[in-house]
């Protein structure tokens, strides 16, 4: 808790996920097919839950500081933590979350979207409660997809494209969020 904080960090990625490239990008959505994602914008975004990596099955409260599964393991309901914000200082709710997961069902890169097939609703209850209904034939880790599948804020993109390519700063909730954007080149994040 009294450790110091601040500093600077600074490295080459050697590993992307869905549409990052490692030596350029012209796209900060990392999350559709198009484009080249910067690296490091999973960083950005709260997820509901976060992954224990000692134990891949293993997944810790994040967004979420709940969740109650059905006895038929088909319907999920998280409890949202209380005073969540995107970066902005918006509230975070659990319609965001239902957004996301639909949106990234519909328009999301083919290793989200083609898992998410499974996922037959996402629906806030309440603004806290998100409830998410998977069909029979869902696979066995489909809801931990569910689990560590990024929030946005349905309010900032509304009137934006979300299949489209970007480099205008995505509004996240995540531990860090962007600080400098030179396209192509470099990408700088600060601590949240």
């Amino acid at each position: 808790v009294d450790a110091p904080k601040g500093g600077v960090f600074s490295q080459q990625v050697v590993q992307g996920i869905y549409n990052q490239n490692l030596f350029t990008y012209d796209n900060l959505n990392i999350y559709i097919l198009r484009g080249s994602g910067a690296a490091g914008m999973e960083l950005t975004f709260a997820t509901l839950m976060a992954r224990a990596w000692d134990d891949m099955d293993a997944m810790y409260g994040y967004a979420a500081q709940s969740v109650r599964v059905s006895a038929d393991r088909l319907t999920y309901r998280f409890r949202l933590r209380p005073g969540l914000t995107f970066h902005d200082g918006s509230p975070l709710t659990a319609e965001d979350c239902a957004w996301s997961l639909m949106t990234l069902k519909e328009k999301g890169h083919l290793y989200i979207a083609t898992p998410l097939r499974a996922l037959i609703e996402a629906v806030a209850e309440a603004p806290d409660l998100l409830r998410v209904t998977l069909s029979p034939d869902r696979g066995r880790t489909t809801p931990l997809l569910i689990a560590e599948t990024p929030i946005f804020s349905k309010a900032w993109w509304a009137g934006r494209d979300f299949a489209k390519t970007t480099l205008e700063p995505i509004l996240g909730s995540g531990p860090y969020k962007l600080a400098k954007v030179d396209a192509g080149q470099t990408i700088s994040f600060e601590r949240v």
